[in-house]
Order: C-alpha cells, then structure tokens, then sequence
C-alpha cells in the first residue's frame, strides 16, 4: 500500500547484455535485490564494471530488465509504459556522472532547468521563472547565473545547476551516479554537503552510487556492496566500517588512504589485488574467491546467497560468522 514500507524495492534485478560476435550474454547486474527508506541515503559501492551504473539505469527504466522487478512505494516501475511511466519518472529524478555532457551547451541555465517543469506543465512561466531562482539559491547559486551557459562554468557550477534540475519536479528519489567522481577534489567536499544538505532539509531519499567507499561512508545510512553484478554485503554504515563481514568489504576498507603517519596507522587486511573477472565468464562458486585470501573448497563448489547476520547486516559468505575481518581503526 502506497505510503507504507520502502520507497523502493528492488526485487532479483537482472540486467544482461549481448556480447557483440559472441553467442554469450554479459550479466551485468544479477539478481540484485535491495530496499531504500523514505528519507534514507543508501550508498552503493564497488569497482568499475561491477553492475553499479546498470542498476542506477535500470532503476531509472533507462535500460530494460531482463529479470527481477522495481517497485516505487508500490507501484511495478517495470511494468509501465508510456504516459504511466511518464508520471512516475517525475517522482525518480538523476545526477549523472559527467557534469559537463549533463548540461545542453545551447541552454542557458534557466532553460535547463526550466525544461522539466516546461515538460511537466508545471506552473504559469512567471511561477516557472521563479522556481529556477529558488532551485538556484537552494545549490548555492545566485540568480545572476540564469543567463549563463554552460562553457562559463566550472565543473561543480554545472554539477550544482544538474542538482537544480533534478530537484525541480520535487522528487521522492534521488539518484546520483558517481556524482562527484568527476570533479577536482576541491570540489568534491561542496558537492557532498549541498546533496547532504538538501537531503535534510527536502527529506528525500538518495540512493548514491561511487567506487570511493570514503565518500559513500560520509554520506550514506546504509552501504551495499557489489561485486560483479551481486551484492557482497548489506549493511549500516558504521557498522559496516568498523566490522566488515565480507573479506571483499574489508579489502576495500584497507585501500582507503589513512590520514597520519605510517607509524601511527593501525594494522589492516592486505589491500585489494589484481583486477576483478570478467562479468561474462564470472568464476565458479564464490564469485570473489580468486582475489579472497579466506577461500577454500566450497568457495569453489558453491555460490553463497546474501544471507542476514546477527546485528542486521546481509552477507554473502560462507565463512562469514568464522571470520574477524579488520574495519576502521581510530
């Protein structure tokens, strides 16, 4: 029933692709499943080719699903077309990863973000005029940028008028697609407090997707994380930063740069080596076992579902309860 339960739910998502010359199929995302809340920021997390912008599109019914469904406070995103879908994407609205290419270079700012609520037939122009001031105040821009077009502005000016666009038809999700990846670092730390900011204050739910488990941990309540196309583990993130219970989660964690002196840095887990499978041909059993330093025969044998774990977290290891893997020292 509408109003009760998850924002959205994603059940078995499947996502496959066609290899080009080949009889095989890339499962790029495969059988992912996940909750957002109401005013929840979810991060999701993993390496490059993982599954993670596959499932932003997906989500989005930018890509079609090949198994699985997404479900907006009860309604089958998956099932509908046309006007119906239309209606329900004002409710999803997306950050793409590429400021620059986000933004029409023949638009002036107001124009970009007029263009949903034009769209949408959304309010007299006046009131429409209006709004893009009040959407450019709320990123941290004044109106003296309405004029302006996209080439006079820097990475994080675009990043923050893409942000006021998305939030012009008042979404219930937020969808950020490595968001921030592309910006100076300088820039980054603005970025993630304005998407922090207005997260608060709209009440929105976010679901931010990164490879920088750093960024995600700053922002996110919950943190999923994904390993060539399925989850690896499911947890909140303190929990999650301090006890790992995936040696995937834990090898990540030990990537992440620590700001002191070596001599003053706490022993962690080797970080992450070697690069991840292909998605096309992923190993046996355990789909981390080639790169997990904790495997044995049945990692080989027998693929672990995502099962829950004393505290809350969802895991997908054999050896979860066995193992003290190494998180965040202070």
């Amino acid at each position: 029933m509408p109003g009760r339960g998850p924002l959205l739910s994603a059940s078995g998502l499947e996502v496959h692709f066609k290899l080009p010359g080949e009889s095989g199929r890339l499962r790029a995302v495969d059988g992912v499943s996940f909750e957002i809340g109401r005013s929840e920021i979810f991060g999701l997390i993993g390496e490059s080719g993982s599954g993670k912008s596959t499932i932003a599109r997906a989500i989005m019914c930018l890509e079609p699903i090949n198994g699985g469904q997404v479900t907006l406070d009860g309604t089958r995103l998956d099932q509908l077309r046309g006007k119906a879908l239309r209606r329900q994407r004002r409710r999803v609205q997306m950050v793409f990863q590429d400021p620059h290419e986000s933004l029409d270079p023949r638009m002036t700012v107001r124009q970009a973000i007029e263009e949903p609520l034009r769209l949408g037939r959304t309010g007299s122009r006046a009131a429409r005029r209006a709004r893009v001031v009040d959407l450019l105040n709320r990123v941290g821009l004044d109106e003296s940028y309405v004029g302006r077009m996209a080439y006079t502005m820097s990475g994080g000016q675009k990043q923050r008028v893409n942000i006021a666009r998305a939030l012009a038809l008042e979404p219930e999700l937020l969808v950020c697609d490595e968001a921030v990846s592309a910006l100076d670092v300088s820039v980054r730390a603005g970025i993630i407090n304005l998407l922090t900011s207005l997260q608060r204050e709209l009440q929105i739910s976010v679901l931010f997707i990164s490879h920088d488990l750093g960024v995600v941990a700053h922002l996110a309540d919950r943190i999923g994380v994904l390993y060539l196309g399925r989850l690896a583990e499911v947890s909140e993130t303190e929990s999650l930063s301090a006890r790992p219970r995936h040696p995937y989660t834990e090898m990540l964690l030990a990537a992440e740069p620590q700001p002191r002196p070596s001599s003053h840095r706490a022993a962690r887990a080797p970080s992450i080596s070697g690069e991840a499978p292909s998605a096309a041909r992923p190993p046996s059993g355990c789909r981390f076992r080639t790169r997990c330093r904790y495997a044995q025969e049945r990692c080989v044998q027998e693929e672990p579902a995502l099962r829950p774990l004393e505290g809350g977290a969802l895991v997908a290891c054999h050896r979860a309860e066995e193992l003290e893997l190494t998180g965040r020292r202070a």
